[in-house]
C-alpha cells in the first residue's frame, strides 16, 4: 500500500472531494482525522473508513475558530500522537461578484478561509510532523489567470466574477511556494492541486438548475461543460483525490513547491 500507517488529517471534509481524498487514503493503508461543521457528513465518512479497516478521527471543526482549530490538532496529537500528511481543504467560495459590486467585507472572509487558515493550520501541525518526511497539500483552483469578463450565469445573482476566490486562491499558490522553501529543512514538502470543474454533488446540482434556468435537458448542460475541458470530461471528485495520494506517498518525495492542474 502506498500509505501504509500514514496519519492524515483532512479539513472541510464534505460530500465531494473531503469524502473522496479521505476514502481514497484508507483504501492505501492510512489512517484519516476528518474536521468539518457539518456532524453527518463526518458520521458517514467515519463508518465509510471503517468499512476499509482504518481507523477514522472526526472533530467537529469550525476552522474559522482559532480555539476549535488548537483543539483539532490537541485531538489529532491525543490520538495518534503524530501527523504525516495536513490537506487544506476547506475553502469558502467568495460573493460570487467582481471587484466593482463585491462586498469587500465578505471578501475578508473568503481570504481569512481560503489563505489565513491553511497557514494557521500548517503552523500548528508543524510539531506533529517534524522528522517524519511530512506533507502539506493544499487544495486550491484551476483558474489560473485572471477573473474572465463574464462567468457563468447563476440562477439568482446573475453572471458570476468569482473575483474574492479567485484571488485567495492565488495567494494560496503563491504561499505554497514560499512555504515550500521555507519548510524543506524540517522535512515538510508543500504542494498544490488545482481542480478545474470536479464532478460531484454540488457541481450537478448546479447544472440542473442552468438547465431548468435555460429550459434545456441536464444532459446537454453537462456537455458544454465537458466540452469546455481540456481532456472532454469533468473530473470526477475520486479521480481527483488519486493525485492527492499521490502527492501524499514516497512516489512525490522529491516534489514540493509544485502547483498540479487536474482537469
Amino acid at each position: 500500500m502506498l500509505l501504509n500507517n500514514k496519519v492524515i488529517l483532512i479539513s472541510g471534509v464534505g460530500s465531494g472531494m473531503g469524502r473522496e481524498m479521505a476514502l481514497a487514503f484508507a483504501r492505501e493503508g492510512a489512517d484519516v482525522a476528518l474536521a468539518s461543521r457539518n456532524t453527518d457528513y463526518l458520521a458517514t465518512v467515519v463508518a465509510e473508513v471503517a468499512e476499509l479497516g482504518r481507523r477514522a478521527l472526526p472533530v467537529t471543526t469550525d476552522v474559522s475558530q482559532a480555539d476549535q482549530r488548537e483543539a483539532l490538532i490537541a485531538a489529532v496529537r491525543e490520538t495518534f500522537g503524530h501527523l504525516d500528511v495536513l490537506v487544506n481543504n476547506a475553502a469558502h467560495p467568495g460573493d460570487r461578484k467582481g471587484f466593482l459590486d463585491g462586498d469587500l467585507v465578505r471578501w475578508r472572509k473568503t481570504m481569512e478561509i481560503n489563505l489565513w487558515v491553511p497557514l494557521e493550520l500548517t503552523r500548528l501541525c508543524l510539531a506533529l510532523m517534524q522528522g517524519r518526511d511530512a506533507r502539506v497539500i493544499m487544495i486550491n483552483a484551476g483558474g489560473s489567470g485572471l477573473p474572465a469578463p463574464k462567468g457563468p450565469v447563476d440562477e439568482e445573482s446573475g453572471p458570476v466574477r468569482s473575483t474574492a476566490y479567485t484571488l485567495s486562491k492565488h495567494a494560496l499558490a503563491s504561499a505554497t511556494r514560499f512555504l515550500a522553501a521555507e519548510l524543506a529543512p524540517l522535512g515538510v514538502r508543500v504542494n498544490g492541486i488545482h481542480p478545474g470543474p470536479i464532478g460531484g454533488e454540488h457541481l450537478f446540482d448546479a447544472m440542473d438548475r442552468e438547465a431548468a434556468r435555460r429550459g434545456i435537458r441536464t444532459d446537454q448542460v453537462r456537455r458544454e461543460w465537458s466540452e469546455r475541458t481540456t481532456l472532454g470530461y469533468v473530473t470526477p471528485a475520486a479521480e481527483i483525490a488519486r493525485t492527492a495520494v499521490y502527492l501524499a506517498s514516497d512516489m512525490a518525495r522529491p516534489i514540493t513547491g509544485q502547483s498540479i492542474g487536474v482537469q
